[in-house]
């Protein structure tokens, strides 16, 4: 969390609830949820002495992310239908 927060300068998650066992945070945004996740697996590769390739690929999963979307959505439809 200190990697991010200091990567970050905008926080990009706020923290609601913390017990022995587990940290509870919120995400509101895909593009920080995507962040987050990098982030964290990134540090999980270093933690075990792998290379650190998830936050390079950014770009390719908020595209894949927001392609997705689109095609769920349809925009080909007009707004009667």
């Amino acid at each position: 969390m200190k990697i991010i927060d200091n990567k970050y300068p905008n926080k990009i998650y706020e923290i609601i609830g913390r017990g022995i066992e587990y940290l509870k945070i919120s995400i509101h945004f895909k593009e920080r949820l995507i962040i987050f996740l990098t982030e964290i697996k990134d540090y999980l590769a270093r933690k075990n002495n792998l290379p650190e390739t998830e936050v390079q690929r950014y770009d390719e999963l908020i595209t894949e992310t927001y392609s997705k979307m689109l095609k769920q959505l349809n925009p080909s439809l007009s707004g009667y239908e």
